[in-house]
């Protein structure tokens, strides 16, 4: 459209893209003008670059409109299967109602803007009060704590009281479901071996089994030396502090912390590049250089675990440690594998006239 069109040529135009549901209403100068359109099925109007109606973009207020039952799913999906759909949707810019199964409450959030970071507001951490808080202690922690105060919001500690030993301490409200031992009643008190084994029993079951002590004082056992515990699902014995049960330490084994011995690391050369080359010193970590040997060419070097298994191994221009082209050559023999060698065709020159 060079020259202006005329309202009817617009008319034709909304129609051939948008349907007969859209009617054009103002705004046209120009093919850069933005004009307003009005669309029957929702009666709202919206504006659009008049370039735009040949993409054939449907109406802003309906385009993004779901059924009520994606609308249900969506909630379930982005929210959980607490909480479901009640009423409110006509589009993504909304306000719906949510019911919370838990507490059997309703509340308003912005269906676009709002879905993926919204919570009840009345189970949510700002709307608790003193005795929320209290019935929160007994039921995770036991009757013999009570609340005291410093709480904000969900994120800073607050202070817990033990009735036993009137000690007071700070926690975080996410470790109260975790942690229902005092400080001082419980880390801080002197075990016997036998009071040992049946605070181990009460906190990890039968898991582990209590082979040594390596430490025990006046006929109590000294937290802070090891222990020897054997781990009944992986059968391997473990060596740990005598407060592991405490800060939820598990077997090393288990983990994949445990520590790789120099038998475990020459395994795992022999097993990458055969006897080429040889381990000469003890494995202390990973990124601690210890000397090699190259067997084919007798080249002795430092290097760190790491950089063996990713680098090239043997530091000087060994012809043994690279492959050459013979060796390529022999490995490919048995293929049928034909290079042919690039041709680079230079330009004649222009004449000039």
């Amino acid at each position: 459209m060079n020259k202006r069109t005329k309202t009817i040529d617009i008319e034709q135009v909304i129609k051939k893209n948008y349907g007969r549901d859209y009617n054009y209403i103002s705004g046209f100068k120009n093919t850069s003008s933005i004009i307003k359109i009005f669309h029957k099925k929702c009666k709202k109007d919206f504006r659009i670059n008049f370039k735009s109606i040949q993409s054939r973009s449907s109406c802003k207020h309906c385009q993004r409109r779901c059924t009520t039952e994606e609308v249900k799913l969506n909630i379930k999906r982005r929210m959980g299967f607490e909480f479901s759909y009640v009423e409110g949707y006509e589009n993504s810019k909304s306000r719906i109602t949510i019911n919370h199964s838990a507490c059997n409450k309703t509340f308003t959030i912005l269906y676009a803007s709002q879905l993926d970071r919204a919570k009840c507001p009345h189970c949510n951490g700002r709307f608790w009060d003193d005795q929320k808080l209290q019935n929160y202690v007994i039921k995770h922690m036991g009757e013999d704590f009570r609340y005291e105060n410093g709480f904000k919001t969900g994120d800073n500690k607050i202070k817990i009281k033990h009735n036993t030993c009137n000690h007071i301490f700070d926690i975080q409200i996410h470790s109260i479901n975790k942690c229902n031992l005092c400080p001082i009643c419980d880390i801080g008190k002197l075990l016997s071996p036998n009071e040992f084994k049946k605070k181990m029993f009460k906190t990890r079951g039968n898991e582990y089994k209590l082979l040594k002590f390596e430490c025990i004082e006046n006929g109590y056992v000294v937290m802070s030396k090891g222990i020897h515990l054997l781990h009944t699902k992986c059968k391997k014995v473990w060596v740990t502090h005598g407060d592991f049960f405490y800060n939820n330490s598990n077997c090393s084994h288990c983990s994949n912390n445990a520590k790789k011995t120099t038998s475990i690391y020459k395994n795992e050369i022999k097993k990458l590049i055969g006897h080429e080359f040889e381990v000469l010193d003890e494995y202390l970590n990973s990124a601690t250089p210890i000397e090699h040997i190259h067997n084919d060419c007798g080249h002795h070097f430092l290097m760190s675990p790491n950089n063996f298994k990713t680098k090239p191994r043997c530091p000087i221009k060994c012809e043994f440690s690279d492959k050459t082209n013979s060796n390529w050559k022999e490995q490919l023999n048995p293929y049928p594998i034909i290079v042919k060698p690039k041709i680079r065709i230079r330009k004649r020159p222009s004449r000039k006239k």
